[in-house]
């Protein structure tokens, strides 16, 4: 048995040992890559903000990747960040990585969404024109897994659906015309291959905590800044936050890590059961330009409700560019209300309601005769459902 001092040392020891094996290591961080289809001959740009999320994700790809870029957003919101941009633009050339700085016109007060959408439309330019004299390959952001728990706790507050359990995805499409495509192309293949050209968004730290790209920041001596703005509880994903890691004193965080991934599992699920549903009975068509559909309502609703919400999701959202999961869900629980009431409508000789609009989209019921048995006069209705982008006027 060692004497008391020797034990003190190996309880320091090993409470060292323990705190060097948290950092994110280069093999870890290259296995991330490889599964998201990333070969270090890509040119990648990484989103860089300064704080230890994208500092580590800069050293890291640094040494992984043979040509990175980096681009920090001066979003312009508080005084100090001119300053902070540039400070972050030395730190980067300090590891050997040129980084631009791109400032924002935004109003005064901005909210987050507003924030967001400017950055990524900033960072979209920079990446298809500026980087390289090719556009890139892909965009590298420095989501981590807190990020992807507090997202899903988000959404389901936000009563979002299934959709909303997926959380924060590894890899979607880059430029913002075609985002809200995307979650039509998981169950559509043709669609998937049209969207394929142009880079993606990649987040290859999703699978690590905060603590760990922290601890990365202190193995490798990596200067970073903390967002004031990240402990104002004015938003409400700083009170998740918050809420947390109150929640981490009860609850194990690799007990609540494993929830968000079994909720992400099982919309996963769903997608593969909807890809397999239009792939076997081309349950909708979807014209050419992406702005029109029409799918079989009493195909719709003989599947579980799980899948045609998800499916009718992912076509207002690629039709009516509804950008909002909340809004969507509402939007969907509407369609889905009314081809019910119309089909108990048609049962009593009702009249099928008038088109209406519903997020961003123009939907409309129409009933097609349709021979029950092939030798028989018994005839029934068939209903369609019509769902085309709305017209914004000038």
């Amino acid at each position: 048995m060692l004497h008391r001092p020797l034990q003190s040392v190996a309880r320091i020891c090993n409470s060292r040992i323990r705190a060097l094996a948290t950092y994110v290591t280069q093999d870890e961080f290259a296995s991330s890559c490889c599964k998201l289809d990333l070969s270090p001959k890509d040119k990648v740009v990484v989103a860089l903000s300064g704080g230890p999320d994208s500092m580590a994700l800069l050293y890291l790809a640094k040494r992984y990747f043979e040509r990175v870029a980096a681009v920090t957003i001066n979003h312009g919101i508080r005084a100090e960040s001119e300053d902070e941009a540039v400070r972050v633009q030395k730190w980067a050339s300090e590891l050997g990585v040129e980084a631009c700085i791109r400032s924002l016109q935004l109003h005064a007060s901005p909210n987050q969404g507003e924030a967001r959408r400017g950055r990524y439309a900033a960072l979209t330019q920079f990446c298809l024109n500026e980087a390289f004299c090719t556009p890139c390959d892909g965009l590298l952001t420095a989501h981590h897994l807190d990020d992807k728990i507090e997202t899903v706790l988000m959404r389901i507050g936000a009563n979002s659906g299934i959709n909303g359990l997926n959380g924060i995805p590894s890899k979607r499409l880059l430029q913002s015309n075609k985002l809200d495509s995307t979650l039509l192309a998981e169950i559509d293949p043709e669609l998937r291959a049209r969207l394929r050209s142009g880079p993606n968004v990649y987040r290859p730290l999703l699978s690590f905590r905060k603590e760990q790209l922290i601890a990365t920041c202190r193995e490798y001596n990596l200067n970073f800044v903390e967002d004031p703005s990240n402990s104002d509880t004015r938003y409400k994903r700083n009170n998740i936050r918050e809420a947390l890691q109150n929640l981490y004193k009860t609850i194990p965080a690799e007990d609540v890590e494993h929830l968000a991934n079994t909720l992400c599992d099982v919309r996963e699920q769903v997608v593969l059961a909807c890809a397999q549903w239009q792939e076997n009975d081309q349950v909708y068509s979807l014209n050419s330009t992406g702005d029109s559909a029409t799918l079989d309502i009493d195909a719709l609703l003989a599947k579980p409700k799980t899948m045609a919400h998800f499916l009718l999701t992912a076509l207002v959202s690629a039709i009516g560019n509804s950008r909002r999961i909340s809004s969507r869900h509402r939007h969907v629980e509407e369609v889905l209300s009314m081809a019910i009431a119309t089909r108990h409508a048609l049962e009593h000789g009702d009249a099928i309601p008038p088109p209406w609009c519903v997020g961003g989209c123009v939907v409309s019921i129409q009933a097609k005769r349709n021979n029950v048995f092939q030798h028989s006069k018994q005839k029934s209705k068939k209903l369609i459902l019509h769902i085309r982008r709305q017209q914004l006027r000038a």
